[in-house]
């Protein structure tokens, strides 16, 4: 049996945001059904208490989100504790920033590495690979943990292109990257970004996320079926980089006689300005707004819709679009993000240039263009790549590589 030991500021808790991507557990839940042992420490950020005053504020907490890009929680969490989720014991190790996104200094990482150190010592014992998501501040640990154990493996994985690790090789002094054996990309764009920026010489492996069997073969839609094409369907978090109001500009544009259906899953700070086009426009029988709701919920509605758009930038992965593949949709991705080269354009879904209207509209018309056959054709090789992209194939797949 492999120990493994995963460290992530990101993972989910009943006292958190549930818009924080479960992605790591995902993994961790599958590896433990494969006969690995897996630790997780949970380095959540905390901040001064001015972030959380702030925060708690119900008309500047969606003007803080959309500012920062990330969701402060509405209570600190600064002591050490641990917690299980879902059958994976957790523990929560907080990391004290200034801000979002800033650097922890020196002195907090290396008491929070020593920290680290002690609970490898006295809990686990022999470790045999340790995984680090997201690179601040995971990768100054990661580093310091391949000094104290040089014969353990050690992977970082990357949810973006990894240039701000130039900046913290400065702060720290350090080459970081030398800590690490093997890097994981999230999608093939963070990849080759990496590779511009910082050359060839690292071995690496693509980290896609997978989709759970049930829902590829629970789906209740005949796959050759095919309707007017207009219900249209967004999922995820109602912020700008994700642009969810353009989306729904776009159907205004394309659909002056209002023959569309548009469903929106997912909160956020944009969801005021949705409202407000939807009154003014007076299309409140068109748009349905569900809020954050059960994954379960979330694919029989992709099921009942025919086109599932998100044109996000800076987007990593998102596994929603596997989900909207193998409910039978067809699936609008942004080129050049994280779902690029799994989206082949005009294959298996399409691709549109993120945040852009008149982008959107023309690739909606490229669709109307098509034949019935084709669309069926495409339909068809969307459900063929989220078969390939299993939750326990893709889990199977980077457990290999992180041992």
């Amino acid at each position: 049996m492999s120990n493994i030991l995963v460290i992530t500021p990101i993972y989910p808790a009943i006292d958190l945001d549930k818009s924080n991507t479960p992605v790591v557990h995902y993994f961790v839940k599958h590896w433990k059904k494969q006969g690995a042992k897996v630790y997780v420490i949970h380095s959540i950020s905390y901040y001064p208490l001015f972030f959380y005053l702030i925060a708690n504020l119900p008309f500047a907490r969606p003007l803080l989100t959309n500012l920062l890009g990330v969701v402060i929680p509405k209570k600190r969490i600064s002591k050490p504790s641990k917690y299980t989720y879902e059958d994976v014991e957790v523990y929560r190790l907080p990391i004290f920033k200034l801000f979002p996104h800033a650097y922890c200094s020196p002195k907090e990482l290396e008491k929070k590495t020593k920290e680290i150190c002690g609970f490898i010592d006295y809990t686990i014992g022999q470790l045999d690979s340790i995984v680090a998501h997201w690179q601040n501040s995971q990768l100054y640990i990661l580093y310091s943990l391949k000094q104290r154990y040089p014969k353990v493996k050690t992977t970082l994985v990357l949810h973006d292109n990894g240039r701000n690790i130039k900046n913290m090789n400065s702060k720290y002094k350090k080459n970081l990257l030398s800590g690490v054996d093997k890097i994981g990309f999230r999608s093939i764009s963070i990849k080759n970004e990496f590779q511009k920026l910082y050359g060839f010489s690292y071995k690496s492996f693509l980290c896609y996320s997978g989709i759970p069997e049930e829902m590829l073969y629970g789906s209740k839609r005949e796959l050759s079926y095919i309707s007017k094409l207009n219900k249209f369907i967004y999922v995820g978090r109602l912020i700008k980089r994700k642009y969810p109001v353009e989306l729904l500009l776009a159907l205004i544009e394309k659909f002056p006689s209002r023959d569309f259906q548009l469903t929106y899953i997912g909160e956020g700070p944009e969801l005021k300005k949705i409202k407000l086009i939807i009154k003014k426009n007076e299309i409140e029988n068109n748009v349905k707004l569900l809020s954050q709701v059960d994954r379960s919920v979330v694919f029989n509605e992709l099921q009942k819709s025919d086109i599932f758009v998100m044109i996000s930038k800076n987007e990593a992965f998102g596994l929603v679009y596997l989900e909207a593949l193998a409910a039978g949709c067809i699936t609008i991705a942004s080129k050049n993000e994280g779902f690029d080269g799994i989206i082949i354009d005009g294959v298996n879904g399409f691709l549109s240039t993120a945040g852009s209207v008149d982008g959107l509209i023309k690739t909606i018309s490229t669709i109307y263009s098509l034949s019935d056959e084709k669309r069926r054709e495409i339909i068809k090789n969307g459900f063929k790549t989220a078969e390939e992209l299993s939750a326990s194939k893709c889990a199977q797949s980077y457990l290999k590589e992180i041992l």
